[in-house]
């Protein structure tokens, strides 16, 4: 008894410092789901740029893989993807814009955001890549039935991209 008291403390102290996942239903673009219907973008967003077919040979948002035709809808500084039936999805996010916010809970990430404050957000990183110029780091979906999630790009510690990534 008194071993599983210890054991259960121990994992109650340090849940805090574990690795955290990406709630889909807290992320937004100024107050928009990252989540939502073609009419909730268009009518949040207006006419976009294009839309195009994304052409993905694999993932959840391939229209070979999963068998059913999906469209991204592209504005200059960030695209959703998807279609009628499964709604649209943020697919990328680049921070360049005072007009476009992305927020997650209440917490504004920006292009000024470090990688020490999506620490604060997130907890521990468990998939990060550096590169010459840029550090990538894997936040994967709090809903564990899926296997998708959002890759943040940052270059001299600072946020300049998120993009959704799902396996192949």
């Amino acid at each position: 008894m008194k071993y599983f008291t210890i054991l259960y403390l121990l994992l109650f102290l340090t849940e805090p410092m574990l690795a955290q996942n990406i709630d889909f239903k807290k992320l937004e673009v100024n107050g928009q789901s990252i989540c939502s219907s073609k009419s909730l973008i268009l009518e949040k967003f207006g006419e976009p740029l294009e839309i195009t077919n994304p052409d993905y040979e694999c993932g959840f948002l391939s229209s070979a893989e999963q068998m059913k035709e999906f469209e991204s809808i592209v504005y200059k500084d960030f695209v959703f993807t998807g279609n009628r039936e499964d709604d649209y999805i943020l697919d990328e996010f680049k921070f360049n814009s005072q007009i476009f916010t992305l927020n997650y809970g209440g917490i504004d990430l920006n292009k000024g955001t470090t990688i020490d404050k999506l620490q604060e957000i997130f907890g521990k990183f468990d998939d990060e890549y550096r590169s010459d110029q840029s550090i990538y780091i894997f936040i994967p979906n709090q809903d564990k039935m899926q296997d998708d999630g959002y890759l943040f790009q940052f270059n001299k510690g600072k946020l300049v991209l998120i993009e959704y990534w799902s396996r192949c």
